[in-house]
């Protein structure tokens, strides 16, 4: 069988894109355990964070630009990024805003969210990404060599918990 999210990537398979660049594609998740979840995948097939250390490094870095639109266009009270077990063997990182009365917590059962508010969701995401650039594409080794201060200076710049 072949992967579900190789074919999202490939447009072969219907979804909310929200973001989209030559390495990787950013879509709400049908089924959220809150309103603007997110899931951003490489477009190439690859199961793990280990398997392609560069890819992971730069995926991390999307799912903050992402997460800063988000932030931007739905005003959660925070932001998680989680790399969690799955039933899809494609490698991707969850983006889930905290609203007041919605904590994504894995046990809870999805929000309901119709097709319509689903693209509504996604325009207002993508049209909140306006302007947004990456400067640099760092490597995953300059990443690493980056000061604890540093990191946490742009941790708090992200408004991410």
């Amino acid at each position: 069988m072949e992967c579900h999210f190789c074919k999202i990537a490939r447009k072969e398979i219907s979804s909310k894109i929200v973001y989209e660049d030559e390495n990787f594609v950013a879509f709400l998740d049908i089924y959220p355990r809150s309103k603007g979840m997110t899931l951003v995948i490489p477009k190439k097939h690859v199961k793990s964070l280990d398997e392609d250390e560069d890819l992971s490094g730069r995926l991390f870095l999307t799912c903050i630009k992402i997460a800063r639109a988000i932030m931007r266009a739905l005003s959660p009270k925070a932001i998680a990024i989680a790399y969690l077990p799955s039933h899809v063997e494609h490698l991707h990182l969850r983006i889930y805003p905290y609203f007041e009365n919605e904590i994504p917590l894995i046990e809870n059962k999805p929000v309901e969210v119709k097709k319509e508010e689903l693209e509504r969701l996604a325009e207002t995401i993508r049209n909140s990404m306006e302007g947004e650039v990456v400067q640099k594409t760092e490597t995953a080794k300059e990443s690493r060599d980056r000061s604890e201060e540093e990191i946490f200076w742009l941790k708090r710049d992200w408004q991410i918990a």
